[in-house]
């Protein structure tokens, strides 16, 4: 996770995973990908792209130092990220597909959840600067949104936070 360690794992052998384990992880991610592909394409749909959005102003304000406009143009474009994770799954009109991919969007962001824990519990110094609003955030508006995913997000997240946690110690 912060790229100084060993990656002699990557060559042990015994790393085989069973076909089965791999063939449904690799699904899952896939509905991951979806979403986040979707997330991407909605900003360039939603017009977060264009040269007169808000953030690319702010970023390139001449009243501004450089550090002001880019917590200006990270801050301001907050809401354009929430926009666009509402956006990639809006723009689903297939019921079976919207489902798929907003499991997976729940999925990319429990797993998004459980890295930040473990990665500022290793190094609280390594965090950047915020260009995405804080993860619980936008799972919590999906999870508003399509509210039918409501009762099991609340338990994954109680279960997720703690293995985190303790990684960490």
């Amino acid at each position: 996770m912060t790229l100084d360690e060993t990656l002699d794992f990557d060559m042990d052998p015994r790393g085989v995973i069973p076909d089965a384990i791999l063939a449904r992880t690799w699904g899952m991610v896939s509905e991951q990908m979806k979403f986040v592909i979707g997330h991407e394409f909605a900003h360039h749909r939603l017009g977060h792209l264009a040269e007169g959005a808000i953030p690319y102003r702010a970023a390139r304000s001449p009243s501004l130092s450089s550090v002001e406009r880019g917590w200006l143009a990270a801050k301001r474009s907050w809401e354009h990220e929430y926009e666009a994770d509402l956006g990639a799954l809006e723009a689903l009109t297939d019921p079976s597909k919207k489902l798929h991919i907003t499991i997976g969007a729940i999925q990319f962001f429990l797993c998004l959840i459980f890295f930040e824990e473990v990665f500022e519990g290793l190094d609280a110094g390594l965090k950047e600067v915020d260009t995405h609003p804080p993860t619980e955030e936008r799972l919590r508006r999906i999870v508003f949104k399509f509210g039918y995913f409501a009762v099991c997000v609340g338990g994954l997240v109680s279960v997720h936070l703690p293995v985190a946690q303790d990684v960490v110690r």
